[in-house]
């Protein structure tokens, strides 16, 4: 009997593989799914599948039947803040964001923070969008006591691609 896991929109589940096999990550939100996948190679090594982003490899984990699961727990990405979010026309990103997520890094107050733009509700931002996004910060300790709403930020990658202001802070 095989197994199949499948979570929420922006969960993320562990699930341990079968005598032998490697750990499979499922992320669903970037489209990554498990199931019925190719069979590993020699030594089981694991691969990463990501559909959505048309990604397909191999070896993959072996299918483990439903008594070799040991479930670690679903974890949800939660946002630390919703901001409102310009992104500059010109000069900044020439492509849209990916529709899933976007990785990169906040300025604020002069300093810098690795952040990551929820994309899964809003979908892909193009050049000049102007929305609410929730955002996570990869160390809200950092960060997060500092902030208060109406404070300003930048963002950038290898150069500035947008600006905004913080609208809520999550608990």
């Amino acid at each position: 009997m095989t197994h199949e896991h499948e979570v929420g929109v922006r969960g993320a589940h562990l699930c341990k593989a079968s005598k032998g096999g490697a750990a499979a990550f499922v992320m669903p939100s970037a489209g990554v799914k498990a199931g019925p996948a190719p069979k590993a190679s020699k030594g089981g090594a694991a691969a990463l599948f990501m559909p959505s982003a048309g990604i397909k490899a191999g070896p993959a984990p072996p299918i483990h039947s439903s008594n070799s699961c040991d479930h670690i727990g679903e974890t949800m990405i939660k946002p630390d803040v919703i901001v409102k979010l310009k992104l500059y026309p010109e000069g900044g990103r020439k492509n849209p964001t990916p529709p899933d997520h976007l990785s990169c890094i906040l300025e604020y107050e002069k300093e810098n923070f690795e952040c990551r733009l929820l994309l899964e509700e809003v979908g892909s931002l193009s050049p000049g969008a102007l929305t609410r996004v929730p955002l996570k910060f990869l160390r809200p300790d950092l960060i997060k006591e500092r902030l208060h709403i109406g404070d300003r930020f930048r963002l950038r990658e290898a150069k500035y691609i947008g600006e905004g202001i913080f609208e809520q802070i999550l608990v």
